[in-house]
């Protein structure tokens, strides 16, 4: 699995940017990357596709190339989370290199959970997680990742905040959604969605979950959050299906 920690590799990503966000944009993100990549390391860096996710060729049709997820987007949707998550687990669907999972270390999640279908992502983002918890002498939040097609992910009655940076089509998405409802928002829990350049909100708004804040440009760039359940969810529900 290639990690870019040169500052070749850096260039190459913000050229990368410039791309897609234009220079403007580009600036912006690129001020937070330092910041960050600083504190996080630069080793989530990079895209990786095609073949190198060494998944199944049917859960391939499905799946999105790794693109790191800036981390203006995280910090920025991240203010929109209740102030107290230290009774939530924190989970990522689709968690790369574990970039995202590093930034939500700083918070006081109860645990931090990465779902990843592709093996090499998933030893890759395990490294820099325990390089990271090493290097600062963290002990807290725990963490797992976990290697597995998230449609099949046995989604934990705790976890209330879950990230997707489009990292897969509405096929997956569907049931992913479909899960934590029905552990999540069943369990009269208020489950919190951020997701980074929405491409599918269909699947979400279509199964109760009401937009609540975003960031998205006439590309489609940004994030959106989406929230459902608690109490007065739950009541709801129940006479919707009598």
């Amino acid at each position: 699995m290639p990690e870019l920690k040169s500052r070749a590799g850096f260039l190459r990503y913000v050229a990368g940017l410039v791309g897609v966000y234009g220079p403007l944009g580009t600036l912006r993100l690129v001020l937070y990357e330092l910041v960050y990549g600083v504190r996080f390391g630069f080793e989530t860096l990079g895209m990786v596709s095609g073949d190198a996710l060494a998944i199944d060729r049917n859960l391939q049709a499905h799946a999105r190339p790794y693109l790191p997820t800036p981390f203006y987007f995280a910090c920025h949707a991240f203010r929109h989370l209740p102030a107290d998550v230290s009774d939530s687990a924190f989970v990522e669907m689709g968690c790369g290199l574990g970039r995202v999972m590093l930034y939500a270390s700083e918070f006081p999640f109860r645990k931090l959970v990465g779902i990843e279908v592709s093996e090499p992502l998933a030893a890759a983002a395990r490294r820099n997680l325990e390089r990271f918890y090493r290097k600062w002498r963290r002990r807290s939040p725990p963490w797992q990742v976990v290697c597995c097609d998230a449609a099949a992910f046995d989604v934990p009655v705790e976890s209330t905040v879950f990230y997707f940076a489009d990292p897969f089509d509405d096929t997956v998405m569907a049931p992913v959604i479909d899960n934590i409802v029905a552990t999540v928002v069943n369990a009269r829990r208020r489950a919190f969605v951020i997701y980074v350049h929405p491409a599918h909100p269909e699947v979400l708004t279509d199964r109760g979950f009401r937009l609540v804040a975003s960031e998205i440009d006439m590309n489609n760039r940004g994030f959106s959050i989406f929230t459902q359940g608690g109490e007065d969810d739950a009541t709801a529900n129940l006479e919707r299906n009598r």
